[in-house]
């Protein structure tokens, strides 16, 4: 199964001079999905829910007082359409990241979670049990397992 099967179209940005405050309104507005966090062009991290209730926790400054830049995960690369899911999760569980840009010739067209691979997960264990011998390999080795920091 590629990322383009499962991962969600369209990507909602934010410029990285945003606030807190700006960039929840919008997140609001898509719960669930990432905002992309844009500089000069080109995608510099991601802003999760997770993220911003995680800042409200630890901060006693108001949202409109910390800026995107110090919440957001920072880019560890984006994944192509094409590539295997299974390599898309091997590299969040290496970046520790919840999400992924999904990037067609350094255009961001979507994003990949892991709530897109858990809503997917029957299927991609079905195909691994009946699709190529490297998609068994891989599920039967420890490389899709996620790790979360607690």
């Amino acid at each position: 199964m590629k990322v383009r099967d499962i991962m969600r179209s369209g990507m909602v940005t934010v410029p990285a001079r945003a606030d807190l405050r700006t960039a929840t309104r919008k997140l609001l507005k898509r719960p669930g999905r990432p905002l992309t966090v844009m500089h000069d062009g080109e995608a510099v991290g991601l802003l999760t829910q997770y993220a911003v209730v995680k800042a409200g926790c630890l901060s006693n400054r108001p949202f409109e007082q910390i800026p995107v830049t110090k919440v957001m995960a920072r880019s560890s690369g984006s994944v192509a359409p094409t590539m295997p899911v299974r390599v898309a999760v091997k590299r969040m569980n290496r970046n520790r990241v919840a999400a992924l840009p999904v990037a067609e010739e350094l255009e961001v067209v979507g994003s990949l979670t892991l709530r897109d691979v858990a809503r997917n997960y029957s299927k991609l264990l079905k195909e691994a049990e009946t699709g190529s011998s490297e998609l068994e390999e891989a599920w039967k080795s420890d490389d899709h397992r996620i790790e979360f920091e607690n």
